[in-house]
């Protein structure tokens, strides 16, 4: 018979998931506690799920709506109300729950400890403001992109004004087809364009949605790879040891505002003018 193998078998020796890996993170650093920090607020938007601190930290990420209705995870608002009292180590939990709606919120309390945690740590980052995502990806026209999610202004620059050599978009709506005349795939086949590509841009939905791990075991060492939207935690320790390159995320200057924008149904087209857009550059990558 033959020998199971001593580090594939076990539990313990797989990796942990990106949202462990943040818990880690957050717990080690004792925030928590030294803050006393405790959940505030909690919105479940249309478009947005928002989790506000204590201390102002506010994390944002996509809602997955389309997920909730067909899934109908939705939860009264009353026991959304209730969770403001547990403890936030027991809400963090959320993240790897298999109900969405419970998912995405335990994903923007993750990126408000984040957050919190970045604020502490800011001068230890070189946060880049006056520059585009695309810009700092050094894209050229014989690249080949891979872009999941269909974010319609990258699609506009890669496809028609740089004119890449060729752009794969992966998005898994139904109705969409086509973006900014750029044909819109989606299925498992399409991820094989991944591990191909020169550079991938990954949108925050992914971080979401629970499929951020899978993508980037797609990701070779060869390629450029960016994290961007509101969506993605600003405290990129963890994805910069997964091999980003890029995260592009957003500084919240009113949380308040925007929780509020968020409870009401807002998207970030409405609540843009209350956050800043930055990037952060691995520096292991430079």
């Amino acid at each position: 018979m033959k020998e199971e193998s001593a580090d594939c078998e076990h539990p313990e020796n797989k990796p942990k998931s990106i949202y462990e890996r943040i818990s880690n993170k957050i717990l080690e650093s004792d925030i928590i506690q030294e803050k006393n920090l405790k959940v505030q607020k909690i919105a479940i938007g249309i478009f947005y799920t928002g989790v506000l601190l204590s201390d102002g930290s506010l994390g944002i990420t996509c809602s997955c709506a389309e997920e909730l209705a067909a899934r109908g995870n939705n939860l009264p608002a009353e026991e959304v109300e209730s969770l403001t009292e547990q403890p936030i180590t027991a809400l963090m939990n959320f993240a790897h729950n298999p109900l969405p709606v419970k998912r995405v919120m335990g994903a923007a309390l993750l990126n408000a400890l984040g957050y919190s945690l970045m604020m502490d740590k800011m001068k230890e980052y070189r946060i880049i403001k006056d520059k585009k995502t695309l810009q700092l990806m050094d894209i050229q026209r014989e690249n080949h992109i891979t872009l999941v999610g269909a974010f319609a202004s990258f699609i506009d620059e890669l496809h028609n004004k740089i004119k890449v050599r060729q752009l794969t978009v992966i998005d898994n709506n139904p109705r969409l087809d086509h973006s900014m005349g750029c044909p819109v795939i989606r299925g498992t086949d399409s991820y094989k364009a991944i591990p191909l590509s020169d550079r991938v841009i990954l949108t925050g939905v992914t971080f979401s949605n629970g499929t951020l791990d899978s993508l980037l075991e797609m990701i070779t060492p060869r390629q450029k790879v960016a994290i961007v939207g509101p969506s993605i935690g600003l405290y990129p320790d963890v994805f910069f040891s997964s091999g980003v390159y890029l995260i592009g995320s957003v500084l919240i200057n009113d949380p308040e505002k925007v929780i509020r924008i968020i409870t009401h149904g807002g998207s970030n087209h409405v609540f843009k003018k209350y956050i800043e857009k930055v990037h952060l550059i691995n520096p292991a990558m430079i």
